[in-house]
């Protein structure tokens, strides 16, 4: 373990707990950015070096192995604020909401926040760090939406130093710290003297704990914490960079270096959670939002693609859930049955006795699942439904429906479930694997795929594929065509499930004239402020 100073904790405590007796507990909620399935030492543990995350997910947890999430980043943290799944809420389409400041589109306001519903529950909530859910408004933002306070950045990346985020051809700080009704930029941690990402949402999570000890101490709380590692810039203070000396290929190190850093800062706050004795009643949770970033060194290996694709690599998730509400009995167990992003809010609300039902247009798509992780039940989710889209960005309908349908063993995918070329499709091992034994490069799995939308060539665009998931975890089987009864099945099933899509036009993701196009005013406001901040509704 490499030493960082003690106020370098960090972490996301969501609230709740999962069925056990009827006390409310904590929870801890990290949210990863980027990190892939090969990106963790339980996974990877000759290259990458997660001491404390190892012990949590195999000695003192119970690790999520059949979780899944969105492709990309903001699909699946819509999972988590609304528990719907992305075609319900307009984020199905190739948009990452706010790809740069300036889109005009947040999550429907209609939506009730997992705040909002802990909240009827009797909970503190607090966010930190990456949000990447809209701030066209202050209404969009996190404390109009049930958080207490919020200490982090709208976009969906940013400088992890100086915390600049790059738009609209220009460069602005994005870092806010806000508290009710307040929207304040953060000047004091921004610029080339600015505090590394991972410290800063590090002190400011020990700091709310202590002052919520010293205010509430009885009453239940949730911090989201977003860590923006391992999102890219790769970058780390030099002591975690030549903590990894041994990686020879730089982006690669640099990302070692993160989540080794992360590594460090979560093990500090769990080290303030016992000294505050909040740690027994704390559920800790720790997930990823999409599949690591192959070109931004994130890896997956041995599952195919990466984030972006809707390959194993890009929607398999990273998870385990720890702390001190877990039965001793599963420490150190798997937890074989599905998972999706969108169960968190319904698990949540259910350990706070709140009733999911009204809290939104479309009904809540998740499911307790955290009770059967509890009761090790793997029966209690049939299925998970991956994508569905049959419109556009424009709300245009597309020539056929398409998407990913998960329902063990099998794994249909109706449309191409690559990116970009290629190369996104491979099952590739981490970089500077020459010390790794039996572990090469995959390139040979990847197939020869075509660049253009409803080439026939690129797979799965002209006839649906089916992999056994469970038999080949890298998808390099295609077994459709001697399994054309499962087809149906599923592709039935895909089709009445896509019978209940939102458009972006039906969402209200993008409710101003500029739809999905960039609004001028926040270039303007940005211009004035100096930092991307809401520009709708604001003195």
């Amino acid at each position: 373990m490499v030493a960082v100073p003690h106020a370098c904790l960090v972490a996301a405590v969501l609230a709740a707990a999962c069925g056990l007796g009827s006390a409310k507990y904590n929870i801890i909620f990290n949210v990863v950015d980027d990190l892939g399935w090969n990106d963790v030492g339980y996974h990877n543990s000759r290259q990458i070096k997660t001491p404390f995350i190892n012990r949590l997910a195999t000695q003192e947890g119970v690790r999520l192995e059949q979780y899944y999430v969105y492709r990309f980043c903001s699909p699946t943290r819509s999972t988590f604020l609304t528990g719907r799944y992305p075609y319900h809420l307009g984020q199905q389409t190739e948009m990452n909401l706010n790809p740069t400041p300036g889109v005009a589109c947040g999550i429907n306001l209609a939506y009730h926040s997992v705040a909002d519903v802990l909240k009827k529950g009797g909970y503190s909530c607090y966010a930190l760090g990456k949000w990447h859910l809209g701030f066209t408004s202050p209404a969009y933002t996190p404390t109009y939406r049930g958080f207490e306070s919020y200490l982090g950045y709208y976009s969906g990346a940013e400088e992890h130093f100086t915390h600049e985020k790059a738009g609209e051809g220009k460069s602005f700080y994005d870092l806010s710290n806000n508290s009710g009704t307040t929207i304040t930029p953060d000047v004091g941690d921004v610029g080339e003297n600015g505090t590394y990402s991972v410290y800063l949402y590090g002190n400011e999570t020990i700091r709310l704990l202590y002052q919520h000890k010293q205010k509430t101490p009885t009453k239940p709380f949730y911090f989201y914490l977003a860590w923006n590692v391992v999102h890219a810039p790769n970058e780390a203070p030099p002591n975690y960079i030549d903590h990894n000396a041994d990686i020879n290929d730089k982006g690669r190190r640099a990302l070692a270096a993160m989540i080794n850093a992360a590594d460090d800062a979560m093990s500090a706050i769990a080290d303030e959670l016992k000294a505050l004795d909040y740690w027994n009643n704390t559920l800790w949770v720790m997930t990823t939002d999409n599949g690591g970033n192959l070109g931004g060194s994130g890896n997956n290996f041995p599952l195919r693609g990466g984030k972006y694709t809707f390959w194993q690599g890009g929607t398999r998730g990273v998870a385990y859930l720890a702390g001190g509400v877990v039965p001793k009995s599963l420490h150190g167990t798997t937890y074989n049955g599905l998972m999706h992003s969108v169960d968190w809010y319904t698990s949540f609300a259910t350990a706070a006795g709140v009733d999911v039902a009204h809290t939104g247009p479309i009904d809540a798509d998740g499911m307790d699942t955290l009770s059967c992780v509890f009761k090790n039940d793997t029966t209690c989710r049939q299925d998970v439904v991956i994508q569905i889209a049959s419109t556009d960005t424009q709300s245009r309908p597309l020539p056929n429906t398409t998407g990913v349908l998960i329902e063990p063993p099998y794994k249909l995918i109706v449309g191409y479930p690559g990116w970009r070329n290629k190369a996104w499709n491979n099952i590739v091992a981490p970089a500077n694997v020459s010390a790794l034994e039996g572990t090469g490069p995959h390139d040979d799995m990847a197939m020869p795929l075509g660049e253009t939308l409803g080439d026939c060539s690129k797979q799965c665009a002209c006839a649906p594929c089916l992999y056994d998931i469970h038999a080949d975890p890298s998808e390099y089987n295609n077994i459709a065509s001697t399994h054309a009864d499962i087809v149906k099945k599923m592709h039935k099933k895909l089709l009445d499930y896509a019978k209940t899509e939102v458009s972006i036009k039906e969402s209200g993701l993008c409710p101003t004239k500029y739809g999905t196009k960039n609004d001028p005013r926040c270039l303007a406001r940005a211009e004035k402020l100096g930092f991307w901040e809401p520009w709708v509704d604001v003195n």
